[in-house]
């Protein structure tokens, strides 16, 4: 009975290792995003706070 483990635990290893070349950074097609606008800086203690606009 402990060789139908081993045999499960070996097939789950085997699966695991999968290529996953269908993943990919979002927005590969080589066109940069556009320029943040940047409408106010909020300095406070220890930090910041950026109110932007992001591209479009």
């Amino acid at each position: 009975m402990n060789y139908k483990v081993y045999l499960i635990i070996i097939t789950i290893l085997i699966a695991s290792c999968i290529d996953d070349s269908d993943h990919g950074p979002y927005g590969a097609d080589n066109i940069p995003p556009g320029q943040v606008t940047i409408n106010e800086v909020v300095n406070t203690a220890g930090g910041a706070i950026i109110f932007f606009t992001p591209p479009r």
